[in-house]
């Protein structure tokens, strides 16, 4: 997972040596090594994410980080400009599979509510580092060249695939099929072509279909558009406002790195009141809206009040460390929203929360890419502060979700005939 999120920011940190490389002046153009990677995001869980409830989380893993491993090494030795956006492409397709069946496989593993949602917090958390410090630290790799910024990833993606290649399934229904292949009936197996539209129509189905997943995709697309969208203004605000080099501007990021730590304990804080709740037996801790939800009814005001404190504070009469303090509250609210999301599609929707997942990560991958692609025309005509103003006014109005999901959430799990058919195999395992 680390690697595909290192990965999906490595541009930020080369675009400037990429782009002088191959004389590239078209701005729109320039950000394509990072645009095309996050739609191969888009296409990549919608064939592997459901593929994986069919054959199992490890093939489906190993195959798609396999594809994303060789198409890294391929960007570093790109002979045009055109070549490296085609691997980039190829890569973001690979390197999507882990974001969508992570879920999945934390339903796997962990029966219990609790430690699901602290082991994806601790995922959330990990996952985000490589996001905001691989452009500060491919920024200084690419003073050598910009392509050791590549092959350094692929160096991390070859070892990681070791690792990965002795990493046991997770899947109940194929271990109960490799333990048992004489249960298996003959109607199984299922045509190849009808089972990849099945699995396709599934995640699809449930973007347009299931509000918990339409809700949460757009919030969470909003937020992570935001991200990369920082990787885009921070150059011209820290290089364009201030004068800093290439590399230092990269420091900038840094305190939405080093607001991890803070998500984190404070998400365990909640996790401990609310054990502590259950233990005493307040009835709003059993409610499944009140185990996750309350934190992203406070983070979604501080999201939209550290976007507006950088937009504001992007001055050159203010001093540079200000706007820069920004990522910290952001840092925090970004990644408490995510871990909320994430925890609750995957309680929500368990045995398919690998499609729910693919279906979250198409929405939010789809808006990145389509914002980083108009994020240079946006600063360049509307300046740093408008330009980030839009997205904090965007925000402003997800702020709602999570008390509507609070209020409603129930109601409408009640009537999601996925969620009824989950429940019924539920009732049914355990008679």
């Amino acid at each position: 997972m680390c690697n595909s999120t290192l990965s999906s920011s490595l541009p930020a940190g080369t675009s400037l040596y990429i782009r002088n490389h191959f004389s590239v002046s078209n701005p729109v153009r320039a950000a394509l090594p990072t645009s095309v990677f996050l739609l191969g995001y888009v296409i990549g869980p919608l064939f592997f994410a459901p593929l994986s409830e069919k054959y199992g989380r490890k093939p489906i893993s190993l195959l798609s980080f396999a594809i994303f491993t060789c198409a890294s090494l391929g960007a570093g030795l790109s002979p045009s400009f055109n070549a490296l956006i085609a691997f980039r492409a190829i890569a973001g397709v690979g390197g999507a599979t882990p974001i969508s069946v992570i879920g999945g496989v934390y339903s796997d593993i962990y029966a219990d509510q609790r430690t699901r949602g602290r082991a994806t917090a601790i995922y959330t958390v990990i996952s985000t580092l490589p996001i905001t410090t691989g452009p500060t630290i491919f920024g200084y790799v690419s003073l050598v060249s910009w392509r050791w910024a590549f092959y350094i990833s692929t160096i991390l993606a070859g070892f990681t695939f070791l690792l990965l290649a002795v990493t046991p399934e997770t899947y109940e229904p194929v271990l109960r099929k490799h333990e048992c292949p004489q249960n298996e009936s003959p109607d199984d197996e299922t045509d190849l072509l009808q089972m990849l539209i099945i699995s396709l129509a599934r995640p699809v189905k449930m973007l347009f279909t299931e509000p918990i997943v339409i809700f949460t995709t757009m919030y969470v697309s909003l937020i992570f558009s935001v991200l990369f969208l920082f990787f885009q203004a921070y150059p011209f605000i820290f290089r364009g406002v201030y004068g800093m080099s290439p590399p230092t501007a990269g420091l900038a990021l840094l305190p939405i790195a080093i607001s991890s730590p803070l998500a984190l304990a404070i998400f365990f804080w909640w996790d401990r009141k609310l054990h502590n709740a259950k233990s005493q037996g307040e009835s709003w801790s059993f409610k499944e809206e009140y185990q996750r939800l309350p934190l992203a009814c406070g983070a979604g005001p501080v999201l939209t009040a550290a976007i507006f404190w950088l937009a504001w504070t992007s001055r050159s009469e203010v001093h540079w460390i200000v706007p820069m303090l920004a990522g910290l509250p952001f840092g925090v609210a970004y990644m408490l929203i995510f871990v909320v999301f994430f925890n609750y599609l995957t309680d929500a929707y368990k045995m398919y929360s690998a499609s729910a997942m693919a279906a979250a990560s198409c929405g939010r991958s789809l808006a990145s890419a389509l914002l980083v692609l108009a994020a240079e025309s946006m600063y360049e005509h509307l300046g740093p502060s408008w330009a980030t103003s839009i997205p904090a006014f965007a925000s402003l109005l997800m702020i709602p979700i999570p008390f509507v999901f609070i209020r409603y959430g129930p109601q409408i799990r009640g009537r999601s005939r996925i969620c009824q058919e989950i429940n019924k195999a539920n009732v049914d395992s355990s008679a």
